[in-house]
């Protein structure tokens, strides 16, 4: 019995992982698709047009309109976040997660409008490399100038590592079982006195 629910524990722990990440890919790529094309409807421009509206203002490109792109960004992030935080304590599990959806997206469009601005094509991926890595607070020149690995290498490594975990997991599981087995015995032996004292 306790070996069953064990494999299903399992199964239903891959499964919760396999579902959270999928949510994750979901939600980042949502997020990209957002920086990248904006929200028209609502008036919220994409990094493109936001970039080519700064050069409008600003064709030097000089560092004192780029502060003002930058705190204008901040503006909106601050107000978004205001707007979606009216509800208080008691609405913040329905608010916080678009209010942080619309934080990153404000926040990825900006770094890809500055990637624009020096000019970079928004749809190269190289570019949604790089504002990620900014964005995470990671060297991009390093990351984008390190070798990279093939898409095999890749496939490669995360089998690697589901194999790992799944054998830590069952190594750990084991431990727990024998050192439990063993505390039980010696608490029995010597623990309730035993009969021998």
């Amino acid at each position: 019995g306790e070996i069953g629910s064990n494999k299903q524990k399992k199964a239903m722990g891959a499964g919760a992982k396999t579902a959270a990440a999928a949510v994750a890919a979901n939600t980042l790529g949502r997020i990209l698709t957002g920086a990248v094309e904006g929200r028209p409807k609502i008036g919220f421009v994409g990094a493109s047009e936001l970039a080519a509206r700064h050069r409008r203002r600003d064709p030097s490109l000089s560092a004192g309109w780029l502060k003002a792109l930058i705190y204008s960004d901040s503006v909106v992030s601050f107000t978004g976040g205001t707007l979606l935080g009216l509800g208080g304590p008691a609405a913040a599990p329905l608010t916080a997660p678009p209010a942080l959806a619309l934080y990153f997206t404000i926040r990825l469009r900006l770094c890809l409008a500055i990637a624009v601005l020096g000019g970079t094509d928004v749809l190269d991926p190289r570019a949604g490399l790089a504002t990620l890595a900014c964005f995470f607070g990671t060297d991009a020149v390093a990351l984008l100038a390190a070798p990279r690995p093939t898409l095999a290498e890749l496939t490669l490594m995360l089998q690697q590592q589901d194999t790992s975990n799944t054998f830590n997991t069952s190594d750990a599981h084991t431990h727990t079982h024998t050192g439990a087995a063993a505390s039980t015995a010696n608490g029995g032996a010597g623990g309730g006195g035993g009969g021998a004292g």
